[in-house]
């Protein structure tokens, strides 16, 4: 049993967590999590159901013992008192893998909406991992990738890439390339207007260096005459009053 202890305390498991920038747990999450957990228990000899099954809820997380706890056994599972890590385990892989999750998960595709900041290729790649969880066939799940893209993606380079895979065919890897090629053309035509907004720049102020009165008017660019005030004095004749400068 010590072993055991000091083997338990060494299995370095992060919690069952969703994707970045996803708020649920999905299939793929969870099988990934599932696998690093049984490699690290078969790992340090934890065997025996019960301290699977202790292993288990420490390290599942709040997000999955939430799903764990809203599912039910079913007679065809391994009993809960004899085999409770077996049971919790198949009790998730059915909740992941029922009609209701696939549906779920195909009513979340039709409304993937592209970020302002994420790129076109973080977009894409995000629209074909839950596109993977709809259970699509092959063609299906191209189609449906491509109407997506349609609909939501915020660059046109984009839309007409869904719209051409859409109509002549392809792959999911053509979709992927193209979207890489509207990425490479937006940065270029971004770097060309940067460059020559900064040579534009540097014109205009060359200029100005080069002829300090270009902007003024007529008016201002004569030279001024800089002396003594004019005095006024003040002569009169009669009723007349006359002013003169000296």
């Amino acid at each position: 049993m010590l072993l055991t202890s000091m083997s338990f305390a060494s299995m370095n498991i992060p919690e069952c967590k969703p994707d970045d920038g996803e708020q649920d747990i999905d299939k793929n999450s969870y099988e990934q999590w599932k696998r690093l957990l049984e490699a690290s228990m078969n790992l340090v000899g934890v065997t025996e159901e019960s301290m699977k099954f202790n292993v288990f809820k420490i390290k599942a997380g709040r997000k999955l013992l939430e799903i764990f706890e809203g599912t039910i056994s079913s007679p065809s599972m391994p009993g809960k008192a004899q085999s409770p890590y077996s049971n919790a385990i198949r009790r998730l892989d059915g909740y992941f893998g029922s009609r209701d999750y696939v549906l779920l998960q195909r009513q979340k595709l039709r409304s993937t909406f592209q970020k302002p900041d994420e790129s076109d290729m973080c977009y894409v790649k995000h629209v074909i991992a839950v596109a993977k969880l709809c259970e699509y066939g092959e063609e299906q799940l191209l189609e449906n990738v491509a109407d997506v893209l349609l609909h939501h993606a915020l660059n046109i380079q984009a839309r007409k890439a869904g719209r051409k895979i859409s109509r002549k065919g392809g792959s999911l890897a053509d979709l992927m390339i193209k979207i890489r090629a509207c990425e490479a053309e937006q940065l270029n035509e971004e770097i060309f207007a940067k460059n020559h907004r900064q040579d534009k720049q540097a014109s205009i102020a060359a200029v100005g260096r080069s002829h300090p009165f270009q902007g003024r008017s007529s008016h201002d660019q004569r030279p001024r005459l800089i002396g003594p005030p004019s005095r006024v004095t003040t002569k009169r004749r009669g009723n007349d009053v006359r002013n003169s400068g000296s």
